[in-house]
């Protein structure tokens, strides 16, 4: 066990933090769809088809659309699904991390018209991993919903939430530990089952073998291994809240909430084990217990923070926008805890050349990107049990004096 610790922490020194090569005042954070009155937005995206038009998944329960209108050029918003009354309340104590989670277009959306959403339910507690349908008046049909994933929750807390299509065309799905401090059942080392893992699934076919409405892809990692559950794509991981692909190389990012000290980004790699709750980063969390062995092989994070910096990380993107080249080719994400926003250089093998602050902006939830790549940020204000000033930010080129 030591010697195992000790190659980890030697290993991961290169990746830290050399010096700031992008000066902070680079960007700002322009607020965008003011007066439209958002309340927990945790997802934005642009509409496929419409990169005028945006849909916003809020935390209650409710799917957005916000849009100019063609007179005054004001954004306003259309609900195009409501679950408000379906999903437990998320303001209770203890149960913040409930509600609706994530929201993914299905590549073919434009033909087929499909919408995957995860969020949780109660009766019991799960998870929940659905398709839905927009109509030709472009909402979305209540009645068209075809669960795919239901998870059970031992707690409130530690849901994961992260959702979205991969460059192959497969649903990738981030689901938490199942809460409690330290992973008590050990979830997310077990293989057997879908807590604490990003699943991977293909929803455009069934399988009957199984008795799954999706199918399982081939070259899924543990496929062939009797105790372990066909869709698990990478296992470890404590809360996997948002993750995303790399639009120029596919690569998919992470950013894994950590529990008592350190919180990590991850670069996501087929049937790998990110080392909760044995590490959490590169800090050994857990012993052991009787009879159980420590596993081999776990993979280090791209980057870690202390809890100093902030306390609960928010996975964000690859920046491929056009209006701040400088920016291009660096992964932004964020602390919702503290707000500071961050962007960290990797080179082509994905190893951490340069990391550096940016700005801050009130509990930021979620990254997006709209159609012409640009970076957008949910916040939930300076109060996150006050909606008033919840909104959506741009980044975007800093102000020149």
């Amino acid at each position: 066990m030591m010697f195992w610790r000790t190659v980890l922490l030697l290993a991961f020194s290169y990746l830290l933090p050399i010096q700031a090569v992008l000066a902070e005042e680079l960007v700002q954070a322009q607020r965008i769809f003011e007066g439209v009155g958002l309340d927990r937005p945790v997802w934005v995206g642009a509409l496929p088809g419409n990169g005028g038009q945006f849909v916003v998944a809020e935390q209650r329960g409710r799917v957005l659309l916000i849009g100019g209108d063609d007179e005054k050029d004001q954004p306003h918003k259309r609900v195009l699904l409501d679950l408000t009354r379906d999903l437990p309340n998320y303001a209770d104590r203890g149960r913040d991390q409930l509600g609706l989670l994530g929201l993914a277009f299905h590549p073919g959306f434009e033909k087929n018209r499909s919408i995957y959403l995860h969020y949780t339910a109660s009766g019991p507690r799960r998870n929940i991993v659905s398709r839905w349908l927009m109509g030709k008046d472009g909402a979305i049909d209540p009645a068209s919903e075809e669960v795919l994933i239901e998870q059970r929750q031992p707690y409130a807390t530690n849901n994961g939430g992260a959702i979205g299509f991969g460059p192959d065309g497969y649903l990738y799905i981030g689901i938490g530990d199942g809460g409690a401090h330290a992973d008590p059942r050990n979830h997310a080392q077990n293989r057997g089952v879908l807590l604490g893992k990003v699943l991977r699934i293909d929803v455009d076919g069934v399988d009957e073998e199984r008795g799954l409405p999706y199918a399982i892809p081939d070259d899924n990692p543990f496929v062939a291994i009797a105790d372990a559950r066909p869709e698990v794509y990478a296992y470890g991981l404590s809360n996997p809240w948002r993750f995303s692909f790399d639009q120029e190389t596919g690569k998919l990012w992470l950013g894994d909430v950590g529990e008592n000290d350190w919180e990590e980004i991850n670069q996501i790699k087929r049937g790998g084990n990110y080392g909760w709750p044995w590490y959490e980063g590169t800090h050994p969390l857990k012993k052991p217990g009787r009879g159980e062995a420590l596993p081999t092989g776990m993979l280090k994070p791209e980057i870690e923070y202390p809890h100093s910096e902030g306390r609960a990380v928010v996975g964000g993107c690859v920046y491929r926008g056009k209006a701040i080249p400088e920016l291009t080719g660096w992964y932004v994400y964020a602390d919702y805890v503290s707000g500071k926003v961050w962007a960290l250089k990797p080179d082509e093998q994905s190893r951490v050349l340069s990391s550096t602050h940016l700005l801050t902006i009130p509990h930021p939830s979620s990254f997006g990107e709209g159609a012409n790549g640009e970076l957008l940020i949910c916040s939930f204000g300076e109060d996150p049990n006050n909606s008033e000033d919840d909104g959506i930010y741009q980044l975007a080129p800093a102000r020149k004096e």
